[in-house]
């Protein structure tokens, strides 16, 4: 199953690390935590467009409600208490950066969050709580 895919700054950063830090790829790739067909596929579009992003590709489905601020955002807030609860992390979005996301959505928040988290941990692991019955998210180990 393909990861989440990677940010236009991530791309950037790969270009980088490889034409002017002289990085291989197997160091790119577990820099930026990737398969080195990745770093392949980055550095080949970014040979053939002069850019990270292939400008004939077409993108489809519904863009993303978060921005980059909002998930950098969201990682701030995870990294400082990483064990709120998902209703808080999204009054925290709601209140701060005026983002609503529903409360049916865990695994796209959770998968969002993962690929933005600054220490490379795993991130959001569910563990059901007693008594109230909300889900608490915990970082992996």
């Amino acid at each position: 199953m393909p990861g989440a895919p990677l940010s236009k700054d991530l791309k950037d950063r790969i270009v980088r690390w490889y034409y002017e830090d002289q990085d291989t790829m197997a160091e790119i790739a577990a820099r930026a935590r990737c398969a080195i067909g990745t770093v392949s596929n980055v550095l080949r579009v970014y040979r053939e467009y002069g850019e990270v992003q292939d400008p004939f590709r077409q993108y489809t489905g519904r863009p993303s409600k978060l921005s980059e601020a909002d998930l950098k955002f969201l990682d701030t807030i995870v990294v400082a208490n990483p064990s709120l609860y998902l209703d808080e992390i999204q009054q925290r979005l709601r209140d701060v950066r005026e983002v609503l996301i529903g409360k049916h959505r865990p695994s796209w928040i959770s998968r969002m969050l993962g690929q933005f988290m600054s220490d490379g941990t795993p991130f959001l692991e569910p563990e059901q709580k007693m008594g109230g019955g909300k889900k608490e998210y915990r970082r992996g180990t």
